[in-house]
């Protein structure tokens, strides 16, 4: 039978369009290629979306937590060590920045530099506490009187006037006194540990994303 348009007029074989309404009779080969060109640009805009971990960067993350540990337990040896300590500078900005790449690595998120800087934060924290630990059992097996002779000797070393050496050496007799020295300078150390490895997170999130 010949094929005929909603119109009622004949149609000759393979009309696109109705000679006589002018409705289109089949979808046009140039229409379908171009939808299908937009779906595949749409997938590829979408598959070229950063993602994103909806867990966030916390202590609640099990891929963070893997990421800082082995990072912090490396730093916190490194800045145990007498002869290492004081590069802490060097170690622990690059603890946070060790710590954005292999989180990076395990997992493909990028962090932006606010999220690389809670990344160096926990791994900052890991690290004070792992470097706690270890200063605690030193303390303890070794005894906390080398600690008050060490400071009592570098008073009576140092230049100070006798009067004010003196006051000191009675001050470091006290229990308490000691006590809150300990507690000064781990504060002084929670800062400098934090805020170094909060610094390198940042870099390591800016850096990583201009390689992108």
């Amino acid at each position: 039978m010949p094929l005929r348009c909603t119109c009622g007029a004949e149609l000759p074989p393979n009309a696109l369009f109705c000679h006589l309404c002018g409705r289109p009779q089949r979808e046009e080969p140039a229409s379908r290629e171009h939808d299908e060109s937009t779906a595949l640009g749409a997938e590829e805009s979408h598959a070229e979306q950063p993602r994103k971990d909806v867990r966030g960067i916390s202590f609640g993350n099990p891929d963070v937590i893997r990421a800082a540990y082995p990072i912090a337990v490396v730093a916190a040896v490194l800045g145990s060590l007498p002869a290492l300590s004081l590069f802490c500078f060097l170690w622990y900005p690059a603890a946070g920045f060790a710590s954005v790449y292999l989180y990076r690595r395990r997992t493909g998120i990028y962090l932006t530099p606010s999220e690389g800087a809670k990344m160096g934060a926990i791994a900052g924290l890991l690290v004070f506490a792992i470097s706690l630990l270890v200063l605690t059992v030193g303390f303890v097996f070794g005894g906390g009187a080398d600690f008050t002779a060490a400071l009592r000797e570098v008073v009576e070393q140092s230049d100070y006037p006798e009067e004010l050496q003196r006051s000191v050496l009675r001050m470091i007799e006290n229990p308490m006194m000691i006590g809150l020295i300990l507690m000064i300078g781990l504060f002084i150390r929670f800062l400098a540990t934090a805020g170094f490895t909060m610094l390198g997170g940042a870099l390591g999130a800016k850096v990583l994303e201009k390689e992108d």
